[in-house]
C-alpha cells in the first residue's frame, strides 16, 4: 500500500466513490414519467373513492330523494299541526283527522254507477264527478276532508277503485275567541297570521303524502297500489291567555262596539306583576276557520299593530317622571289660568276654569293646562326620556306579529307648544300594548314588564323546547314614586274625577280617561269631530292583579259621547267586574253587569261628567300684539261661526261641510276689516 503524506489519493477515491453512488441512484426519463403516471393514478382513485364515499354514504338520502323525484311522484296531505292551548291547558286550536276520498280511475269498471253512488253519498255533482272518474288517470281526489257520516256512507257502498286516507283538519272550538291572536291557517295547513304564522315551523309537523310512479308523460300511476305515508304531529304552544277572562273581555267589548257605534274597539288585560297578557281582542273580529275569506283590515291585530293619540292617560306617565325627579310633590298646586293658557301662538284650554290644583288634581281632573306647566319645568330632553323609559317609541317584543314601536319624535325638534301636547297625549302615537305595558310600571312598584302571550313550546314529543318566563326590562319608578301616581289615578274613578263610570263595587281602581282628536290622516290635520276615547286601570290598586286599557276608536253619537269617560270605561268596568269575581272566586262568576247599552243611556241622560276635549283647537294673537287669523281649516260651519263670534271676525263662508282653506291663512296678520274668507267641502 503506497502511502500519500499529501492526501490527495484519498480525497479523489472519496470524490470518485460518491460519483458512482449518484450514477446508481439516478433516475432515467422514462423511470420519472412511469412514477408520475402511477402516482397521478393513485391520486385519482383516491379522488373517485372519496366521492363514491360522499355520494353513497353521506349524500345518500339526498340522492334517494331527487331519484324518486325523477321516477316517481308524491302528492302531499294535510300537515298534522299541533294544538294552541291557553294557560289552563283549555284548547284554542287543535287539530283531528278526517278521512279524504280518492279514487283510482283505471281500476273502476263502472264510472257512471259509481260516481251516482258518490255524488249521492257526498253532496257532489253527478256529471263533474262522472267526467272525473271516465279518464285513464291512476288517482283522482273526489272529496276531501269529509266529516264522519259522509265517509261511513261510502264506506258502506264497497266500490271497487275507491278509497280514503286520513287527513288532519284545524278546528278553533270557541270561534271568534281570540281569533286575532291565534291567526289561522290557509287550505294547505300553513299557519298565515297571528301565533299560526309566527310558530308556524314548531306547530306544523311532517306532512304525509302518497307515493306513486311517473310515466312518460308525468302522469301518476300505481303498480302495487296506492300506498301512503302518514303525516306526524307537529309541536304545542301553552299560551298565557286565560279563556274565561278573554271571553269576558270579548263579551264587553261586543256590547261596547254595538252600544258606542264605533268604528273599532279595542282592548287588553295584562298580570301587571309578571307581564303575562291574560286577554287581548277587538271588534270587529273574524273567525278564524274563515280568516282567508275575512277582510284584511279585521284580520290585523290592531292592539299591537296600529298606534293612536293616547290623549289624557298620557298625562300619569309624566306626572311620574315629575315626581321621581323631584320637582313637584303630590301636594303642590299649580295655578291652572282659569281654563286658557297662550303657549306661543296657540292656546291651550281645560274643560273647566280650573284656578289653583293640586298635582293630584291635575290628575284626577285632567287637567291640560296643570300638565302642560309640569312638562315645561322638566323640559323637552327629560320628558323624552321618560317617555322612553316607560316604553313609548319601542317595540315591547311580544310574540305576535307586525308590533309598531309607535311615534315618539326625537326632542331636539320640540318646541313649547310641542311639550305641551305631547304632555297631554298628542303629537305622539303609541300602542294599546306599550300604554298597558306602562300601566304597569305605574301600578306594579315601577318595574316596566316584558309583555308576552306565549309561555312555552313543546316539540310532538312533549319535551319543552322554549319556555318565556316574567322578565324585568329595568325598574322604571322608586316604588314610592309608584304609590303615590297609583293613588293619583284611584281619585279619577271616585267622585269628582273624570272616570267615576270604571269604579267597581268592593274595589279601588286606579285608572285614566283619555280622549284624543283624531288624525285625518289625508290632509295632515286634525279632524274636526273624529275622536279616540280611552280608558286604562288597575284593579285593585292597592295590589293590583290586573291592568287592562280600553280603545274605541270614533265613537259616534252627541260629542259627550266621544269622551274616555263616557264610552270607553264603562266597557272596562263591564269585563274588570266579572274578571275579579272570577279570580277572587276561585273560577265561580257573580251574576252580569247591566248592559252597556243602558249605562250608556244613563250617561247621555246625566252628562254631568266633565269631558275632556280637543287641547288645542284655536290660534292666540302673537306676543308682539299684530292679531293674526285662527286656523279654521277641518272645523264645521257651526265651530267656524262660534270661533268667529268670539274673536269679532267677519266671515265670507263659501260653500258647504268641512272648512278646507282660508284666506289670510293660520297665523297671518288680519286685515283691518278683520274678514277671513273660508271655503267649506261637504267631503271635507
Amino acid at each position: 500500500m503506497n502511502f500519500d503524506p499529501s492526501g490527495k489519493t484519498s480525497m479523489w477515491r472519496k470524490k470518485n466513490n460518491r460519483r458512482r453512488i449518484a450514477a446508481r441512484t439516478a433516475r432515467s426519463p422514462f423511470e420519472v414519467r412511469t412514477l408520475f403516471v402511477l402516482g397521478g393514478f393513485v391520486l385519482l382513485m383516491l379522488v373517485l373513492l372519496g366521492r363514491a364515499f360522499q355520494l353513497q354514504i353521506l349524500d345518500h338520502e339526498r340522492w334517494t330523494k331527487l331519484a324518486k323525484q325523477i321516477q316517481g311522484k308524491e302528492e302531499l296531505l294535510t300537515l298534522r299541526r299541533g294544538p294552541i292551548l291557553d294557560r289552563n291547558g283549555e284548547a284554542l286550536a287543535f287539530s283531528f283527522d278526517l278521512d279524504s276520498i280518492y279514487a283510482e280511475p283505471k281500476r273502476i269498471e263502472d264510472p257512471a254507477a259509481t260516481a251516482a253512488a258518490l255524488a249521492k253519498a257526498l253532496g257532489l255533482p253527478e256529471d263533474k264527478l262522472r267526467e272525473k272518474l271516465s279518464t285513464d288517470r291512476w288517482f283522482a281526489w273526489v272529496k276531501r276532508r269529509v266529516p264522519p257520516e259522509e265517509s261511513a256512507r261510502v264506506d258502506g257502498l264497497g266500490l271497487t277503485g275507491v278509497g280514503r286516507v286520513k287527513e288532519s283538519s284545524r278546528r278553533y272550538p270557541n270561534g271568534e275567541l281570540a281569533a286575532n291572536i291565534l291567526g289561522f291557517v290557509g287550505m294547505d295547513a300553513e299557519g298565515l297570521e297571528g301565533l299560526e304564522f309566527k310558530y308556524d315551523d314548531a306547530l306544523r309537523g311532517e306532512a304525509g303524502h302518497l307515493y306513486g310512479e311517473r310515466d312518460a308523460y308525468g302522469n301518476m300511476f300505481f303498480p302495487d297500489g296506492v300506498k301512503f305515508v302518514n303525516s306526524t304531529m307537529g309541536g304545542s304552544l301553552r299560551l298565557t291567555i286565560d279563556t274565561k277572562i278573554q271571553y269576558f273581555l270579548e263579551q264587553a267589548l261586543d256590547e261596547g262596539y254595538a252600544a258606542t257605534h264605533a268604528k273599532r274597539v279595542l282592548g287588553i288585560v295584562m298580570d301587571p306583576n309578571t307581564g303575562e297578557i291574560l286577554a287581548l281582542a277587538q271588534r270587529p273580529s273574524f273567525a278564524p276557520e274563515n280568516g282567508p275569506k275575512a277582510p284584511s283590515d279585521v284580520r290585523l291585530n290592531h292592539t299591537v299593530t296600529t298606534v293612536f293619540e293616547p290623549g289624557s292617560t298620557m298625562k300619569p306617565f309624566v306626572i311620574a317622571g315629575a315626581l321621581e325627579d323631584r320637582l313637584v310633590r303630590p301636594n303642590d298646586t299649580i295655578f291652572c289660568e282659569n281654563g286658557s293658557m297662550a303657549v306661543g301662538s296657540h292656546i291651550v284650554h281645560d274643560a273647566h276654569h280650573y284656578g289653583q290644583l293640586t298635582v293630584s288634581q291635575v290628575v284626577s281632573k285632567s287637567s291640560n293646562i296643570g300638565t302642560a306647566k309640569i312638562a315645561f319645568q322638566m323640559g323637552g330632553e327629560r320628558l323624552h326620556d321618560w317617555l322612553s323609559s316607560f316604553g313609548m317609541g319601542h317595540r315591547t317584543g311580544i310574540e305576535i306579529p307586525g308590533e309598531s314601536p309607535g311615534i315618539l319624535t326625537d326632542a331636539g325638534d320640540w318646541r313649547k307648544i310641542h311639550i305641551s301636547n305631547v304632555a297631554f297625549g298628542q303629537g305622539i302615537a303609541v300602542s294599546p300594548l306599550q300604554m298597558v305595558s306602562g300601566l304597569s310600571a305605574l301600578v306594579n312598584g315601577g318595574k316596566l314588564m316584558r309583555p308576552y302571550v306565549v309561555a312555552e313550546v313543546r316539540d310532538s314529543g312533549g319535551i319543552v323546547v322554549e319556555r318565556h318566563n316574567p322578565q324585568i326590562l329595568r325598574q322604571v319608578i322608586a316604588k314610592e314614586t309608584s304609590w303615590e301616581i297609583t293613588k293619583m289615578m284611584a281619585d279619577v274613578t271616585k267622585e269628582g274625577g273624570t272616570g267615576t263610570r270604571a269604579a267597581l263595587a268592593g274595589y279601588t281602581v286606579a285608572g285614566k280617561t283619555g280622549t284624543a282628536q283624531k288624525v285625518d290622516t289625508v290632509r295632515k290635520i286634525y279632524h274636526p269631530t273624529a275622536r279616540i276615547a280611552s280608558f286604562m286601570g288597575a284593579v285593585p290598586a292597592e295590589k293590583p292583579r290586573i291592568a287592562s286599557i280600553i280603545v274605541v276608536d270614533d265613537p259616534q253619537g252627541p260629542q259627550y259621547m266621544k269622551y274616555g269617560g263616557v264610552a270607553a270605561a264603562p266597557i272596562f268596568r263591564q269585563m274588570a267586574s266579572r274578571t275579579m269575581n272570577y279570580l277572587d272566586a276561585g273560577g265561580t262568576t257573580t251574576g252580569p253587569e247591566p248592559s252597556l247599552e243602558k249605562i250608556l243611556k244613563v250617561a247621555m241622560a246625566e252628562r254631568t261628567d266633565a269631558p275632556e276635549p280637543a287641547a288645542v283647537i284655536e290660534v292666540a294673537p302673537r306676543v308682539t300684539g299684530e292679531e293674526v287669523a285662527p286656523n279654521l281649516v277641518g272645523l264645521t260651519i257651526r265651530d267656524v261661526v262660534q270661533l268667529a263670534g268670539r274673536q269679532n271676525l267677519r266671515l265670507s263662508m263659501i260653500g258647504t261641510g268641512i272648512a278646507v282653506r282660508q284666506e289670510p291663512s293660520p297665523g297671518h296678520a288680519l286685515g283691518e276689516d278683520r274678514k277671513i274668507r273660508v271655503t267649506f267641502d261637504p267631503n271635507g
